[in-house]
């Protein structure tokens, strides 16, 4: 076997050059190990584990730790879907408007991404803060306005009626603004569960084999409030944020459920419809009564 260094005429089998000592038979290259992978980002850096989505082989620099512990890339970070589902990890607050933000700029795109499904408190959560964020800041700007009107009107008579009336005005105004107040949260937040109900009725009904649970109408429903955070805008919000509600929900329904946006629309306007029906019909009872009264008067 002759040396590719020195030419000497070395034995068969030989595992080194006796006159220059190169080594003449190649050592077994080791099985790659967790240490010899290298970042698929940064190939100069050794991987430190896959991706726990795509498997791909990441430095740390490229990983993520996200709020269920595992280590993501930063693509499949951005698709593990919205910020509301990693609240414990952007904070409730923050996680709440970023996700109304992307439903309300960008819903196509948002819930493509988003997990179908999810529990019933977090879903009553995200409605609950949608719902005071749309009612709350107009009820307070009435409060302020009648309220000062209220206080102003005593204030003219307190030398007639004693001097109690203002404090007796100020709690008057509070007291209704909390009502009002509670009626409006607690009655959105009621309307989830019925008009979600619905919804699923409708869809049922219109035979979706590969309908989800009602959990994801529920949902859908919720993440269709995302428009209510424009209720932050004081009486201009609340006129603008049930219409464009109304077509997020349909939006989310249609992506959620996987239906078509023929029975999403379908289904959200059916308890739109049934109501204005039960309006119309007490109103017609109503006038009927009136106007049978008055023939009897007569």
């Amino acid at each position: 076997m002759p040396c590719p260094v020195c030419g000497y005429a070395n034995p068969a089998g030989a595992a080194k050059c006796a006159a220059c000592g190169t080594q003449l038979i190649a050592e077994p290259t080791p099985a790659p190990r967790m240490g010899d992978a290298r970042c698929a980002t940064h190939p100069e850096q050794p991987a430190l584990q896959p991706c726990a989505r795509c498997g791909t082989f990441y430095c740390s620099a490229c990983l993520e730790k996200a709020s269920d512990g595992q280590l993501y890339c930063v693509q499949c970070r951005s698709r593990r879907g919205l910020a509301w589902d990693q609240r414990e990890e952007h904070g409730v607050l923050r996680a709440w408007f970023l996700t109304s933000k992307d439903l309300m700029l960008e819903p196509t795109q948002t819930l493509e991404k988003a997990p179908r499904d999810g529990s019933i408190g977090s879903s009553l959560l995200f409605a609950l803060l949608s719902s005071l964020a749309g009612w709350v800041p107009t009820l307070a700007m009435y409060l302020l306005l009648f309220g000062g009107m209220l206080i102003a009107t005593l204030s003219k008579s307190k030398e007639e009626m004693g001097g109690g009336e203002l404090g007796v005005g100020a709690v008057a105004s509070i007291a209704i603004f909390i009502v009002y107040a509670l009626m409006a949260v607690g009655g959105q937040v009621v309307s989830l569960f019925v008009l979600a109900g619905i919804e699923h009725v409708v869809l049922s009904i219109a035979g979706e084999k590969e309908l989800g649970p009602y959990t994801v109408t529920v949902r859908a429903h919720a993440l269709g409030l995302a428009p209510f955070i424009l209720g932050l805008v004081p009486v201009c919000g609340l006129m603008v944020m049930s219409l464009w509600s109304l077509v997020l929900r349909c939006i989310t329904l249609m992506h959620l459920q996987k239906v078509t946006a023929g029975k999403a629309a379908a289904a959200v306007l059916a308890p739109v419809l049934a109501i204005c029906g039960c309006f119309g019909i007490g109103y017609f009872f109503i006038i009927a009564a009136v106007l049978s009264s008055a023939g009897l008067s007569r």
